[in-house]
């Protein structure tokens, strides 16, 4: 066994997790996962999992919600949008509307594919660009 290899993979991931922007994009794509867990389950009709996986997301939206440094511009915006996913999750489960759902979806897959950019940049960006404190 190559312990070389998996001491770069660690340290790699090490790096990786201490960037703000990395977590961030991990858990929307967490949220991203349960938001297509809630297409199937509105379809099937099946509103226990519904339910379950909006909660799932909104947990995780909370969490997003509660980091917002809210000194900046960017913050106040970053925490609005969470606050406004969470909201939009809420009317999901409590009115089977698959139009609502469709929009959060955009929007967390826009917010991914914004960190995905981010993250593939080689300067070093200061996380408070994108309104969390990191």
């Amino acid at each position: 066994m190559d312990m070389s290899a998996s001491l770069s993979a660690y340290q790699q991931s090490q790096v990786l997790s201490d960037n703000p922007d990395y977590l961030g994009r991990e858990l929307y794509r967490a949220v991203y996962r349960d938001l297509l867990g809630m297409k199937t389950a509105l379809e099937q009709q099946k509103w226990d999992q519904l339910v379950n996986l909006g909660s799932h997301a909104q947990l995780i939206v909370s969490a997003l919600h509660d980091v917002a440094d809210i000194s900046s511009e960017a913050g106040k915006a970053f925490k609005t949008v969470n606050r406004g996913i969470w909201q939009y999750l809420n009317d999901v489960m409590r009115l089977h509307d698959l139009t609502k759902l469709e929009e959060v979806g955009h929007i967390v897959s826009d917010l991914i594919h914004q960190l995905d950019q981010r993250l593939k940049m080689t300067i070093h960006h200061d996380s408070s660009h994108l309104g969390w404190s990191g």
